[in-house]
């Protein structure tokens, strides 16, 4: 059997590593692309290099950041996720590659689900310009892929977690390390999340499932977990008893307000949950690691390479 060979953009990312790294393992061909590729529908050198290309992997993004200091966010975003986007899968059209994989994000649903958890028939109703562009760039792909032969997989993980992670994650782990009283005793909105090595093994399974074609996927490692849970589970990974005062969410919201912080107050209080129904019923995949090891995992690399 010949060995399929994939390309992956943003191959240098905290997402990317870990799926440059099991797609060696099974033994595919790898094309990288890194953050700094700037790619235009004139690249006749990436043209020709995915003439033998079965699927692109696109990783690369301008990610969420708080407090962005662009004057244009939203134009930055469009360029970054939308433009990139759209060159991309021009070019792999042109080269007749037979899919492509996008990563999108959870936040083109919203960042509150109120009544129940967010599935892939839900209205997107993107809440920052970072989500606007994901929901662009994916409304552009799934045009595309109805009048030419590529096959689109569209997926939207929550917050990703694990060994080197980067963002809010990582500022989580430095804020509870010492055990200090935090004020999230009375946190109990569940909120989804996905594990590192879950995301790339549903990235492959997509890549490797016929029935992934042209279908969009909500993802998560199919245990939701309050934020109380969370701070108990990780401060005791440290090896510390968790002090967590009982602060109405009321409370918080108008201290966020107060000093300019509503969104971190956000992340922290509402919910977000996904239903990964459609995943394990069409594809039949099911997440490879449960949440507690992906958290010891976390943790202990944390200790090791940041404390």
């Amino acid at each position: 059997m010949t060995k399929k060979t994939i390309l992956v953009t943003g191959a240098s990312g905290f997402v990317g590593t870990v799926l440059i790294q099991a797609l060696k393992q099974r033994d595919y061909n790898i094309l990288t692309l890194y953050h700094n590729h700037i790619i235009s529908k004139s690249d006749l050198d990436l043209t020709s290099a995915m003439s033998n290309i079965d699927a692109v992997i696109h990783l690369a993004a301008r990610v969420h950041v708080m407090h962005d200091s662009d004057p244009d966010p939203l134009n930055a975003f469009r360029q970054a996720n939308v433009e990139l986007t759209k060159n991309l899968v021009d070019t792999a059209i042109a080269a007749k590659v037979k899919r492509f994989v996008f990563i999108s994000s959870l936040h083109v649903n919203g960042s509150i689900s109120l009544l129940r958890p967010y599935n892939e028939a839900d209205k997107p109703e993107p809440p920052s310009p970072y989500a606007v562009s994901k929901l662009e760039a994916e409304e552009y792909l799934s045009a595309v892929a109805k009048k030419s032969n590529i096959e689109v997989v569209i997926i939207r993980p929550p917050l990703v977690y694990g060994p080197k992670v980067k963002g809010n994650f990582l500022s989580l782990l430095k804020l509870v390390k010492y055990g200090l009283p935090l004020p999230v005793g009375l946190l109990n909105n569940k909120r989804s999340m996905i594990d590192v090595n879950n995301l790339v093994n549903f990235i492959i399974c997509c890549i490797e499932n016929p029935k992934s074609a042209n279908e969009t996927f909500l993802i998560s490692d199919d245990n939701d977990i309050s934020t109380k849970e969370l701070f108990t589970k990780l401060i005791k990974l440290f090896g510390k008893y968790p002090l967590l005062l009982p602060i109405p969410p009321k409370i918080l919201y108008i201290l966020g307000d107060l000093l300019g912080k509503k969104e971190i107050v956000e992340r922290l209080c509402a919910p977000l949950q996904v239903d990964i129904t459609k995943a394990k019923t069409l594809l039949g995949w099911k997440p490879i690691q449960t949440l507690d090891q992906g958290l010891k995992e976390t943790v202990e690399w944390y200790k090791k390479e940041c404390l």
